[in-house]
């Protein structure tokens, strides 16, 4: 019985860490009742927590309660990242206060998901009073909680916001830090702080790496200031460093708004000499240009290039409705 419960136990956590709440209950339901712990049920929260359920897992902890199992610390961390990851900043709150209110010995983790839950609802002054909380409390929060939110104020252009921030940050983690910051000015095309950003992560002796030029590139192609990211594609080179995919995109997608279907053709041959192979979103970037340039003949070329290079689905999701001002 014992090797079988175990058995039961260890499909019940792979479950709870995928998401899949189906599998989760099922197994979970083939438990003796002596079985059911209080870590066995935090289990089954994980799987509403993973699958971003905060419906199933009120319903959960309502049936702890009524059975009289005891919660702790775990308990609440799964019952706010469930709402966390619903992006429910509000409801992770509200549970939050009740595990502050509950007595139990504090721990980081649940206030750390209710920080990344306000902060990726641009709830910036929220992820503050949180974070201030913890320190209050003596609680270290998570390096992924305080780089959500400097992300909110990176996104939002509160520069200082970050500044404010940054020092919560240990130094073998301030690689992640400058990274987030950088993704954060891409979403936002705020190129100008993502090119600071990334030149004070180069001074402090940090390397951005691909991901980080990358997104310095995207900001700047956000914001349609083509010269800047083929500056930065160059600066890439010189360091060693291979442009990805997205990085010929922006290119591309440049070179299209800007009516340069010559320097976008340059940019995928070189792209393809590069042994980088292009995606679709290359290849609908070029279809762009071309249509752009009102050149019919050139565009249908790169679309039969694509059937051959991706399949013929790709043609399909790269709308021949691109070409309709030139065909």
């Amino acid at each position: 019985m014992r090797d079988i419960a175990r058995r039961i136990l260890c499909e019940l956590n792979e479950a709870a860490t995928a998401g899949n709440v189906h599998k989760a209950r099922e197994l979970f339901g083939q438990l003796d009742a002596k079985q059911l712990r209080t870590f066995v049920w935090n289990t089954l929260l994980k799987a509403h927590a993973n699958a971003g359920d905060p419906e199933g897992a009120r319903e959960v902890f309502q049936r702890m309660t009524d059975r009289g199992v005891r919660v702790n610390s775990k308990t609440f961390g799964k019952l706010v990242e469930s709402a966390a990851k619903a992006a429910r900043p509000e409801e992770a709150e509200r549970w939050l206060r009740v595990y502050a209110d509950a007595g139990e010995t504090v721990d980081a983790v649940p206030f750390s998901a209710a920080i990344d839950a306000c902060a990726k609802a641009s709830e910036k002054s929220k992820a503050v009073y949180w974070l201030q909380h913890m320190q209050k409390l003596q609680l270290r929060p998570s390096a992924a909680a305080v780089n959500a939110a400097l992300a909110a104020f990176a996104r939002a252009g509160d520069l200082r916001g970050v500044e404010r921030l940054r020092p919560l940050v240990e130094d073998a983690e301030k690689e992640s830090m400058y990274l987030a910051l950088l993704t954060a000015c891409a979403e936002s095309g705020r190129f100008e702080e993502a090119e600071k950003w990334l030149r004070q992560m180069q001074l402090e002796g940090l390397a951005p790496g691909v991901v980080g030029f990358s997104a310095a590139i995207g900001a700047c192609g956000a914001r349609n200031e083509l010269q800047r990211a083929e500056r930065w594609v160059e600066e890439m080179r010189a360091q060693g460093l291979q442009p990805d995919a997205r990085c010929y995109t922006v290119l591309l997608s440049g070179c299209a708004r800007h009516r340069d279907l010559e320097k976008a053709e340059r940019w995928m041959q070189e792209m393809s000499s590069t042994c980088c192979a292009p995606d679709l979103q290359c290849y609908a970037a070029m279809v762009d240009a071309c249509a752009r340039h009102r050149s019919s003949e050139r565009g249908e070329q790169w679309l039969m290039a694509m059937t051959e290079d991706l399949g013929q689905s790709s043609t399909g999701r790269v709308s021949l409705g691109n070409l309709k001002h030139v065909i």
